[in-house]
């Protein structure tokens, strides 16, 4: 039975109650088919509220977004945000959905990327580098510490405190970081993963030729995981053994397994960005694996790098490092 559009809908939404009419809620496909196909399915409490199990808290926004068609409470944090976009994705609320995406775009690069309000040592440097070079001078200078490229005789435009283009191996003395600089571009690189993808991105994008960065390395990797730092992020099952060669071959004598295993442990911290997951998946799709990395493995510790494996990787080895 088709409920009247002036009538009162009581709900309790993890807890929290929340009324409105029912002419809002037809907005949501969600509520659509719950309020109107599903009856005898709802879950009531106290009388006639009905039950959904979500996040009450959040539903706040979403009851809003119904109501107005806008978000404006909503902090745009990318924490806050990938929440919300999971209630909107449960609710199939397509529009704000985009509204969030387009939110999140907004948000720069690094910040969007990592938990830069973190008190880590490293995100501490990521937020000092930003401070005195800006966002993408940060980007391209962990990018080109990854690649190992010679410093000495690398510039880069800044548009922070310190302005226009400046060469690598003075600004140590501009920033006052001094003896600490060949530190801090270590830390750099390893937190910031991520920087290749997004540096070879606007490359191609550009219509430049990335193939001129490619190691002498044999390897099936795209040359925007052709760093060791790359090992942090959530790479796909045929992309982690190609990795793995990858690393074993160019760190040769000194390659850790260990060490290895503790990167791969830190790429939970990047499974949900969506734009990393995206170029990740198409290499993913993509890669054709060489014999030699077919049969990649981080035996003993763990049998076979398996797609099952990789998935549960990351919060495995978080527990136990």
């Amino acid at each position: 039975m088709t409920l009247p559009i002036d009538k009162v809908i009581k709900l309790n939404v993890g807890g929290i109650p929340y009324y409105t009419y029912h002419d809002t809620l037809r907005r949501s496909p969600y509520f659509m088919n719950l309020l109107d196909g599903e009856m005898k399915k709802k879950t009531f409490v106290n009388g006639d509220e009905i039950f959904i199990d979500r996040n009450g808290q959040l539903f706040e926004h979403v009851i809003e977004y119904l109501r107005t068609g806008s978000l404006e409470s909503i902090e745009d944090d990318i924490k806050s945000l990938n929440k919300l976009r999971e209630e909107a994705e449960y609710y199939q609320l397509k529009d704000l959905i985009d509204a969030i995406n387009g939110l999140v775009e907004g948000i720069p690069v690094i910040e969007n990327t990592m938990l830069i309000g973190s008190k880590g040592p490293q995100e501490s440097t990521v937020r000092i580098l930003m401070d005195a070079i800006g966002e993408q001078s940060t980007l391209k200078l962990a990018f080109a510490t990854q690649m190992r490229v010679d410093l000495y005789k690398v510039h880069i435009h800044c548009n922070g405190r310190i302005q226009g283009l400046q060469k690598v191996d003075n600004l140590d003395k501009q920033i006052g970081l001094g003896k600490q600089w060949p530190l801090v571009l270590r830390q750099l690189a390893a937190s910031m993963p991520f920087a290749s993808l997004y540096v070879v991105e606007a490359m191609r994008e550009k219509g430049l030729n990335v193939n001129r960065l490619k190691k002498d390395t044999e390897t099936s990797l795209p040359v925007e995981l052709q760093t060791t730092e790359a090992a942090s992020l959530p790479l796909g099952p045929k992309t982690r053994k190609a990795h793995l060669r990858f690393t074993e071959k160019r760190c040769k004598g000194y390659f850790d397994i260990e060490y290895y295993r503790s990167q791969m442990a830190m790429s939970f911290k990047f499974k949900n960005n969506l734009h990393i997951r995206k170029i990740l998946g198409q290499i993913e799709r993509n890669i054709i694996l060489n014999i030699e990395e077919k049969d990649a493995t981080l035996n003993p510790f763990i049998p076979e790098l398996s797609e099952t494996t990789i998935d549960k990787l990351p919060e495995f080895l978080e527990g136990i490092i």
